[in-house]
């Protein structure tokens, strides 16, 4: 049989944490609407080479040849980000219009550094490189 690789945990060819999650919460009474939410990713298990083996319960480095030293390996911290928003909402004759802003990535949170990772020394699927930036939109329904 082949060996089982388990990803959950580590570093993968992606970020394979044991805990992901979005959360969030809006508040509305008409016209306003106001929002926040919250993304997570949680900690896991960097190594220097790609091929991770489950012993033990959890995933650690693996090494095929015993006489070889013990491959690097080093824990990501969690990730947390927070995101801001309002809306107004005008109703006229000609229709609804509504205005919004909201702030990306308040706290201003740097994506965990993933020295595995295809572009900038992170993860672009799990992390938000534009760091905290800001955006107003004003959309129309006729």
């Amino acid at each position: 049989m082949g060996t089982l690789i388990e990803g959950k945990g580590n570093y993968d060819l992606g970020v394979h944490p044991d805990w992901v999650g979005n959360a969030g919460i809006t508040w509305a009474m008409d016209p306003l609407r106001v929002g926040l939410r919250g993304r997570f990713v949680g900690s896991y298990k960097e190594c220097a080479d790609a091929f991770l083996q489950a012993e033990g319960g959890g995933g650690v480095c693996h090494q095929d040849d015993p006489t070889a030293p013990a491959n690097y390996s080093r824990n990501v911290s969690p990730y947390y980000t927070l995101d801001a928003n309002v809306a107004w909402t005008l109703n006229s004759g000609l229709g609804t219009s509504t205005i919004s802003a909201g702030v990306n990535n308040l706290l201003n949170v740097e994506p965990a550094r993933v020295y595995n990772g295809f572009a900038a020394n992170s993860d672009t699927s799990a992390y938000d490189y534009m760091m905290r930036y800001f955006y107003a939109r004003i959309s129309h329904k006729f």
